[in-house]
């Protein structure tokens, strides 16, 4: 991993462009003489190459090398790792929204944020919201703020039942039970159970991989220390993510 990361800042460098003596040099010097940048698959395959060279040059001289004297290497294909059946984005009922929503917390600085959808049943977009959250103790905590402040904004902008979606089951079990109704998150919990005499919320448990999209909004809003509300469609953070959601590709 150290030489692959040393290749590729190598190639980096070689591909910067600045201005030196009033000329633009990139990939050196094949731009100002008309050639062409090679594509990533190109470049892709010159590293790889690269590197079996390398390591070729460890084990032999470079006179056997240039000669070709020396073992034919086989050199095992790189494995991807995909999820052969992804699990989809749980659809609520009919007559139901989903809430997506997901807490982000970095214990080295105390930052954190939230993530929150609200979608149909057909997967469209009736809000995204990202929010950051100051003086956010721990995990927990974030996940309750992003249960809370969606249900708050859920109230605002719908009026059929909704399906509260988080994959932290100590966070949900907040709107129904008493467990953490007398521990520090009590002014949470106390918020969480008022929204809920005004609408019918439903909390539902899912896996982190189905929770992808509330995630990537909270850590959008954490790392970029932003705050924001879209109504009607995706921000761009999560636009690519939302129609995969909706419909998971399987690999075979």
């Amino acid at each position: 991993m150290r030489e692959c990361t040393l290749i590729l800042i190598w190639r980096i460098w070689s591909l910067r462009t600045d201005i030196v003596h009033g000329r633009i040099w990139s990939l050196r010097t094949d731009i100002v003489h008309g050639k062409e940048v090679p594509p990533v698959s190109t470049m892709s395959d010159f590293l790889q190459s690269y590197m079996i060279s390398l390591n070729l040059c460890k084990k032999y001289s470079t006179e056997e090398v240039l000669k070709g004297k020396m073992t034919v290497l086989q050199e095992a294909p790189v494995m991807m790792h995909s999820p052969s059946n992804p699990l989809p984005w749980p659809q609520p009922p009919l007559d139901h929204a989903a809430l997506s929503v997901d807490g982000a917390f970095k214990q080295e600085d105390g930052s954190a944020a939230v993530g929150m959808l609200l979608r149909r049943h057909d997967g469209s977009v009736i809000f995204a919201a990202y929010r950051c959250i100051f003086n956010c103790n721990d995990a927990l905590e974030a996940e309750l703020h992003a249960i809370m402040q969606g249900m708050a904004l859920a109230l605002q902008y719908c009026t059929i039942p909704i399906v509260v979606q988080s994959d932290s089951s100590v966070a949900l079990q907040a709107m129904t039970g008493a467990s953490l109704s007398r521990s520090a998150y009590g002014h949470l919990v106390e918020d969480i159970q008022h929204h809920m005499e005004g609408r019918e919320f439903v909390p539902s448990k899912i896996k982190r991989e189905q929770n992808r999209v509330a995630h990537q909004l909270a850590l959008y809003s954490r790392t970029e220390f932003t705050t924001a509300v879209w109504l009607g469609r995706s921000p761009p953070c999560i636009e690519e993510l939302v129609p995969l959601d909706c419909n998971p590709i399987h690999m075979k």
